[in-house]
């Protein structure tokens, strides 16, 4: 019932076989005799058996057996030997096994799929050595001997768009003229659904996705031309799929033909019509010099707990928003790929890109310390992102002093940060150091001292304030000339002293915090310790744009008056209103100074915040800075990474490569995607205080 092939019909379909323990491969070939009657529709040819033959499909034939073994598995070895070496084979047919840790390891194979391994440049190649791919290759050598005929199989779907198969692609359109591809999806490991959101389910019981694959070889393709492609989508629940292959065949499906392109000669249908401007943009794997897989330590169990370890115990960014203990013992875990991860054991953050961003989950995440290899994915693949650090610390120096701190450098490549900097006009510096108190103050009224207000009477406070307090940049135009981030809300590096203040608040602090916290005061939400560039703020209102500020003592003179002024000044160029109050007015005058908060509720809808005179205006309410670091540039792409337009806009070709982002065009637009990844960025390292604003 099989139509006529191009080429001639096949005359016989008497079968021999080849098995193993793990497939069924069939084999019709030219001079085998036509399967005459009987129910069973096997041959009888005088009583001789049905050409089935044990033997190993994926081993060379061997010289004819002699008198090793028993008579009969000496035959059973001298047929199937004969079928291998002397039978012009024209149709190989089988469910080949998905095995990617193969254990046939037969010069003779390994030399075949060598083709698929030719000029790759990849790290891993282990999935070409998978039992499904060897099995391919194995029925393409006995067509390809042949001259014409048909390799006909269902399995594993990944080499049709995985990219260290495309070598194999190549190879597979040369030799065929036509190939059919019928995917039938199913790959539970990618998360697949149908176009329209439904489940999308495998025609078997197994996770990986499934494909019928037809290779037709007439020899009457020009040597030199590729194979005709012809691709079939097949999504739904499996009763779905049964269904259409029930009723449809070769010549019904409704095939959609495919061009086939270098350099990856996908069997998948690809839509690359913004090709020409995504390639403009820079790759994330050339913008960041080094990069290497997460940790693997093959023993999880026993070197990664919740607990600190005894020895070598580091922290460990286990699963997104899971942090745990790793035994960072190098003598046993296997990978622990310390040539790169030895930059995250000091201060540093990293970039989790994968290259192929082939799950809805895509795996782009941050971490700020030794991660696992599997902190965004599963099996190593699957979203699973290589660690990219932000910065490089160099070698240790037994001869330097131990209690020197080393200048630590960008992982970025310059010569593409210098492009951003000239598109953009602004400059590019190394770091956004924190001015250490003591130091002198720069033009436009910068201090030395802390802008977080205390009471005298506290002693813990006043002593944190005067030695440890993070650096104040007191005006606009100063917080411009250093940089300033415009991610103006809780900078990371003032977290430790804003907790410090938190847990030392002052009585007059402490007892308005009562009054204040969960929404108690006229349902607005209020914060403690916010900050606002390199300002801490007793308490903020997001929502009405209102600082409430304590003063003790210690801000009753002239220079702190000074530093006072320059802090409002700042903070209105944020659109933000400062309310001072003595702290004896909470314990004296508590109805009163509540009166006056609320008086200016709805202030910043009547009025436009002031410009400091001299400073230039500020677009869409940012302070556009003059400076960026390298922080800027990863929450730049942090931004443009979670952005959904730019997801589905260039997913195929996020599924191919690493991601490759477009060169900022402007200040505005790139301070702003700066801000948005800035924050996400926090939250997803759980250091926004986003995140205890649970859902109630």
């Amino acid at each position: 019932s099989t139509p006529p092939l191009e080429g001639g019909e096949f005359s016989g379909s008497s079968l021999s076989s080849s098995l193993d323990s793990s497939s069924q491969t069939q084999f019709v070939t030219k001079n085998s005799p036509r399967v005459l009657g009987g129910e069973s529709g096997l041959p009888r040819r005088g009583g001789k058996r049905l050409q089935i033959y044990l033997t190993n499909s994926l081993e060379e034939h061997h010289p004819d057996t002699g008198t090793l073994f028993a008579r009969w598995l000496s035959d059973e070895a001298n047929e199937a030997n004969h079928i291998k070496r002397d039978t012009p084979v024209m149709c190989v047919i089988g469910n080949p096994p998905y095995s990617v840790s193969s254990s046939n390891k037969s010069k003779w194979i390994e030399g075949l799929t060598a083709d698929y391994k030719k000029d790759l440049n990849e790290r891993n190649i282990q999935p070409l050595s998978d039992d499904y791919i060897k099995f391919i290759r194995f029925g393409q050598h006995f067509i390809e001997k042949n001259g014409e005929g048909v390799l006909a199989y269902i399995s594993n779907n990944s080499f049709i768009d995985g990219i260290i198969h495309r070598k194999m692609r190549e190879e597979l359109a040369k030799t065929f003229d036509k190939i059919y591809i019928l995917d039938l999806h199913g790959n539970s490991k990618k998360k697949e659904v149908c176009p329209d959101g439904s489940p999308d389910q495998n025609v078997f019981d197994i996770m990986q996705g499934v494909s019928i694959n037809i290779f037709v070889k007439t020899g009457k393709k020009n040597v030199k031309d590729l194979g005709k492609v012809l691709h079939f989508d097949s999504f739904g629940k499996r009763e779905v799929k049964y269904n259409f292959l029930n009723k449809n065949s070769l010549r019904t499906v409704e095939w959609n033909e495919l061009e086939l392109k270098e350099p990856n000669f996908f069997l998948v249908k690809k839509d690359f019509g913004e090709q020409e401007v995504y390639e403009k943009g820079f790759k994330v794997d050339e913008l960041f010099i080094i990069n290497s897989s997460g940790i693997k330590t093959h023993d999880d169990n026993n070197l990664i707990g919740f607990e600190k370890f005894e020895n070598f115990s580091e922290s460990y960014f286990y699963r997104p928003f899971d942090l745990r203990n790793i035994c960072y013992d190098l003598t046993k875990v296997q990978r622990h790929r310390f040539s790169v991860m030895k930059n995250m054991l000091k201060e540093n953050i990293s970039l989790l890109v994968p290259r192929q961003a082939i799950t809805e989950l895509f795996g782009f995440f941050v971490s700020k310390g030794l991660n696992d290899i599997n902190y965004t994915g599963q099996a190593g693949q699957f979203g699973a992102g290589l660690t990219f650090p932000l910065y490089l610390y160099p070698e240790a120096n037994e001869q330097a002093d131990m209690f020197a701190t080393a200048e630590r450098t960008p992982n970025l490549n310059m010569e593409i940060v210098k492009q951003i900097a000239d598109n953009l006009g602004l400059e590019f510096v190394n770091e956004k150091p924190p001015r250490r108190s003591g130091t002198p103050p720069l033009e436009g009224g910068e201090f030395s001292d802390s802008g977080s207000s205390s009471d005298s009477s506290s002693d813990v406070q006043t002593q944190f304030e005067t030695k440890s307090s993070p650096p104040v940049l007191g005006g606009v135009d100063a917080f411009r000339r250093r940089g300033g981030n415009s991610q103006i809300n809780n900078l990371p590096y003032l977290k430790t002293f804003r907790k410090e203040l938190r847990n030392n608040l002052t009585p007059a602090e402490a007892k308005f915090w009562t009054i204040i916290k969960n929404k108690q005061f006229e349902g607005r939400k209020f914060r403690r310790q916010h900050s606002v560039g390199n300002y801490i703020l007793d308490f903020y209102c997001p929502a009405e744009k209102l600082a409430i500020e304590l003063d003790g003592q210690v801000h009753f003179n002239d220079s702190a008056r000074e530093y006072d002024y320059e802090r409002k000044l700042f903070l209105e160029q944020f659109g933000i209103k400062v309310l001072r109050f003595e702290n004896k007015r909470v314990f004296e005058d508590l109805e009163w100074m509540l009166d006056v908060i609320k008086s200016n509720f709805g202030w910043s809808e009547k009025a436009q915040p002031p410009r400091r005179s001299g400073t230039p205006p500020l677009e869409g309410g940012e302070l556009l800075c003059e400076k960026f670091a390298p922080i800027d540039l990863l929450d730049y792409i942090y931004a443009v990474l979670h952005s959904p337009s730019y997801r589905e806009k260039y997913k195929e070709f996020l599924k191919i490569d690493f991601p490759r982002m477009p060169y900022p065009k402007d200040k505005e637009t790139f301070w702003k995607l700066v801000e948005f990844g800035g924050e996400l960025r926090n939250i997803h390292l759980l250091e926004s205080e986003k995140v205890t604003e649970y859902i109630r």
